[in-house]
């Protein structure tokens, strides 16, 4: 048999050895997988946590808009008396703006809302430390 010819078999079986491998070492080497969420539509998301919660809000006649909620276990889910959700941390405690303007945190069952001189537009890890600013009167 020719040597040019035995090369090249050598080469294919080598080249497909190597394509048989390729897939094995990308998810041996911890790839990133990622999960489409269908919030609904309308809605406009802002944040999501690590355990898949997302929180934004959705438009509402006339003109308005309301916060809102989704997880995998109920669904979207309005917040009640809310103008937007602008972050979620992981254990579900959400911070935004309510219907007035003023910022709010809701935390389980309890809502907490700062009054017309605060907003709320990001919450940490550890619950009660988040970003505010002041809202300065016009």
């Amino acid at each position: 048999m020719n040597t040019n010819l035995k090369s090249r078999r050598r080469m294919k079986i080598v080249l497909l050895a190597s394509m048989m491998l390729l897939p094995l070492g990308r998810s041996a080497c911890g790839q990133t997988t990622y999960t489409v969420i269908d919030v609904g539509l309308n809605v406009v998301p802002n944040d999501i946590n690590n355990v898949g919660d997302v929180v934004g809000y959705q438009p509402i006649a006339p003109y308005g808009t309301v916060g809102v909620h989704y997880d995998i276990v109920h669904g979207l889910t309005e917040l009640t008396g809310t103008r937007d959700a602008r972050a979620i941390n992981d254990q579900g405690d959400i911070v935004g703006s309510n219907a007035g303007g003023s910022g709010y945190l809701v935390s389980g069952s309890s809502f907490v809302d700062f009054g017309t001189d605060y907003t709320a537009s990001s919450i940490n890890e550890h619950y009660g430390r988040m970003k505010s600013g002041n809202v300065s009167r016009s």
